[in-house]
């Protein structure tokens, strides 16, 4: 029993605290003509149905089928028809278009026929060619009137705000639909592309940009970014390369399961090209044997493969040992890779190498100064005002940046055991003594699966310990047990025995204590290995478990840096805590134009955080939802919760139990054992399209769990969303208004002139940049029953941020929705590896239940 929201809170204000600075954003103002009224159609493109279909009707696939192949055939429908319709259509490559006037009535509710191949493309079928070639059909139906002057003038309701802006989204779009490649709403193409990593053949980074089209309260703006992604290089490239190239230089050997698994899982869904036939396949996997291994029956005769294109086609195979292509995901039906192309513009869509994402984390972090001019370049390159089709519907765009009025937030203390320390840009120099709450690390152990030589290891330890000692962790014994893993050994099993041995046998426990942490030294990074150390730890074991790797251990040089990062892990992970921001009136009375905290802070409270992370393409595992809830009052521990729910959900199905794990631990902690008068939430992960649905279950079944907790208890809720993938940045005026990276300052809020219209929203800066250019966080407040300042709400946001216990600098986002997300990711570790599975997860699958977090491990911070 709750009550329903009705919709999401008003904006009460905007904030008057901190130090005033004008800025300029990557937002272009834009204008429509007085009364425009844009026509909307329903778009159908029928295709005849599969083979075994029991209807003999043409199907309407629109919405099932890569938007590629539709526009394809909607441009196909166009050249073919565009005097009868009598007007320039904008389509979004599914199932709308519009027009600035009506079309010809004639045209309505009409199936146009077409003729195309495998891509969408039109196509005749010519003698001797075997490429397929297939019936289609365009049928559109008028659907809607979108009336402009309503939505500009807020006369709109929410629910269909964002049609409207689809509407000029498509539109500005049009144009360039066939010089580039487009990915949700960033456009690529191949000019100045890099490779990627050492292979320059597998994959190379595509520079575009992203639009969209953003209503704030001074009007319509676009919003345009750079932007990168990586594609499949360029197409005609003889597949083998591909895969040579994607298994750092070798051939594929079918009979190394690992080595197919992982190339299966990048290559997935590749299409390719036969050059014997020019028909388009995607790639589903590879046989275990290879072409001249592999028989099947025709004719009454068995056949290998590579036999059976010398006898039907006159090629004979150079490669008859490689693995072939599986080009069906549930049969079995194969061709030989070496007969195989890459086709051109394919996003790469599997998971990079580590060497390939280092290299396009280097070429997307753009400076501040060269992202400006890249971003005001492409405008003026777009020139939509001149663009045909926005000329059509009247729609102008001035290639000039909007600048904004922004404030740069005072920055709160840090203390540790008996110091106070204040952040410059974002960062701060912990002194000695430095733990706030040092934790004691009794007994521990250490695994080396590494070549790593006894003397370098020694020496990293005494200078791990002789840090500690600096920060005042207590670590007894500083020699701890060491196990040198054997070449056939797995790391599991050495764990479990580790955690036995200490169990069993007295003098390796100092005071008695249990295992507390097993530091895991790795050769180089391996998500196999790492995944199954977390699974034995957090879940089996119930003992935290710290990876390192060998190459940060065997330098002098930063060797103490690294060791005082790595025991803010630590002392997390035993129950300690490194640091906290102070409240900004623990600094002395509050005066004018300084920082004021939210009032719910001198009350009982809890803080949580909320993110869901989704399987990637092809991988049949379940989405993973986690919660996080604070456990003290300076916002240092926390505890989380985890549960598996169908893939690509991202409402989370199971919050109020989920809640309720959370703040039992929580209820436990304070002695006195008052409930929380107010509950804050920060949710990760939700698009602007599900902020309604996602805020109406989660809030009610937060309110719900409160109750099956106390049915008299009704504690104050404040749900906001935090954002972190959209493309707004902020630029200095002048270099001397920026930090030496040329980014704005480390709490710089904007809460005016690009922010939302239609929510209550703000964009805040709460890191210093390092490389590229800073992506504020964006908070978009749907409810606040405790109805607090927008200042103080602000202020107490930066001050969370400052909170991340894992570094000594502030964060780009809140420190709760940080550790949901790590949360999150950990719970994918726990999977096992389905992502050469042919299936991918659904609403009628069956979603296996997450474990639980071993009751040792469940109150700490064991994911950090």
């Amino acid at each position: 029993m709750s009550t329903a929201i009705v919709r999401p809170m008003k904006r009460p204000g905007t904030g008057r605290l901190g130090t005033p600075v004008e800025l300029d954003t990557n937002f272009f103002p834009a204008s429509l003509p007085s009364g425009l009224v844009i026509s909307q159609y329903a778009v159908s493109i029928y295709r005849q149905p599969k083979q075994g279909s029991s209807s003999a009707e043409m199907e309407n696939v629109a919405s099932t089928q890569p938007v590629v192949w539709n526009k394809a055939i909607f441009r196909a429908f166009l050249r073919r028809n565009q005097r009868a319709l009598g007007r320039t259509l904008a389509y979004d490559g599914r199932s709308i278009c519009f027009a600035s006037k009506e079309v010809s009535r004639d045209c309505l509710a009409v199936k146009f026929p077409l003729t195309v191949d495998r891509d969408g493309n039109e196509a005749r079928q010519k003698p001797g060619e075997t490429a397929k070639i297939e019936q289609v059909a365009v049928e559109i139906k008028h659907a809607n009137y979108l009336k402009f002057d309503d939505v500009l003038s807020g006369r709109v309701g929410d629910s269909l705000f964002n049609q409207y802006l689809t509407a000029v989204d498509v539109v500005i779009s049009a144009s360039h639909m066939t010089s580039h490649v487009q990915v949700g709403r960033s456009f690529y193409n191949a000019s100045g592309a890099k490779p990627l990593g050492r292979y320059s053949v597998t994959a190379s980074a595509w520079r575009g940009f992203y639009q969209s089209a953003r209503l704030s309260p001074s009007g319509l703006l676009i919003n345009l970014d750079e932007s990168y992604t990586a594609f499949w290089n360029r197409g005609g490239e003889p597949l083998i390369n591909l895969v040579r190239d994607a298994n750092n230089g070798r051939d594929l050997n079918p009979k190394d399961p690992r080595a197919v698994r992982s190339i299966t899982s990048t290559l997935k869904g590749l299409k390719v090209r036969a050059v014997h036939t020019g028909i388009t396949y995607r790639v589903f996997g590879f046989s275990s044997k290879g072409a001249g291994q592999i028989t099947f029956e025709v004719d009454g005769e068995r056949k290998t493969i590579a036999d059976y294109f010398h006898s039907a086609y006159g090629i004979r195979l150079r490669h008859p040992n490689l693995p072939c292509i599986k080009t069906q995901p549930k049969k079995e039906t194969y061709l030989p890779m070496e007969l195989l192309e890459v086709s051109e513009k394919q996003r790469l869509m599997g998971k990079l190498s580590e060497d390939q994402t280092r290299s396009i984390v280097k070429i997307a972090s753009t400076r501040p100064s060269n992202r400006r001019t890249a971003a005001v370049n492409t405008m003026k390159q777009l020139n939509h005002s001149n663009d045909p089709v926005c000329k059509d519907f009247g729609i102008q765009v001035k290639p000039k940046m909007i600048g904004v009025r922004a404030r740069v937030l005072q920055t709160p203390f840090i203390r540790y055991t008996d110091k106070v320390v204040k952040p410059e840009r974002g960062a701060w120099k912990a002194p000695r003594d430095r733990c706030h709450q040092p934790g004691n690390l009794f007994s521990w152990a250490v695994i080396n699966t590494s070549d790593l030589r006894e003397r370098d290891l020694a020496h990293f330890l005494k200078e791990l310990c002789t840090r500690a000692a600096s920060a005042g962790i207590n670590i007894p014994n500083q020699k701890p047990k060491i196990v040198q893993m054997r070449r056939n050994s797995r790391v599991d099993s050495e764990m479990r025995t580790l955690k036995h041995d200490f169990d069993t046998i007295e003098s390796l426990r100092v005071k008695g204590a249990r295992l507390q942490l097993i530091v895991v030294i790795f050769d180089r990074r391996d998500t196999d290995m790492y995944n199954s150390v977390k699974r034995t730890g957090d879940i089996e074991l119930g003992v935290p478990s710290q990876v390192l790797l060998k190459k940060n251990l065997i330098s002098d040089r930063g060797l103490s840096m690294f060791c005082d990062n790595v025991l803010l892990k630590m002392n997390a992970k035993i129950g300690g805590g490194n640091f906290k921001a102070l409240r900004y009136q623990d600094k002395g009375s509050v005066k004018r134009n300084h920082m004021t905290d939210p009032t719910f802070i001198n009350y009982p409270h809890i803080v949580l955080g909320a993110d869901v992370t989704h399987p990637m393409a092809g991988d049949s595992n379940p989405s993973v939802a986690a919660l996080v809830g604070s456990r003290d009052s300076y916002m240092g521990q926390f505890s989380g919760a985890i549960r598996n729910q169908t893939g690509r959900k991202e409402v989370i199905t199971e919050l109020g139990d989920m809640f309720k794990e959370v703040y039992s631990r929580w209820y436990a902690g304070f002695g006195k054992r008052f409930p929380a008068a107010a509950i804050i939430m920060f949710r990760d992960g939700v698009s602007e399209g599900q902020f309604e649905e996602v805020m109406q279950i989660e809030v009610a079944a937060i309110r719900n769990a409160c109750l099956q907790i106390s049915s008299s208890w009704k504690p104050k809720i404040t749900y906001i969303i935090v954002t972190k993938r959209h493309h707004a940045r902020f630029f200095p005026r002048s270099q001397s208004s920026g930090d030496r990276s040329g980014n704005i300052d480390p709490g710089t809020v904007v809460d005016t002139g690009v922010v939302s219209s239609q929510f209550y929203d703000f964009y805040l800066n709460s890191h210093a940049g390092i490389i590229g250019t800073n992506k504020p966080a964006k908070y978009t407040v749907l409810v606040d029953e405790n109805n607090t300042p927008v200042d103080a709400l602000q202020g107490y946001i930066f001050r969370l941020a400052h909170c991340f216990q894992r570094c000594s600098r502030s964060v780009s986002m809140v420190n709760s929705a940080y550790y949901a997300h790590l949360l999150a990711f950990r719970g994918r570790a726990y999977h096992k590896d389905n992502s050469d599975s042919g299936s991918v997860s659904s609403s009628h699958s069956i979603v296996p239940s997450a474990p639980k977090f071993h009751r040792y491990v469940e109150n700490i911070l064991f994911f950090l």
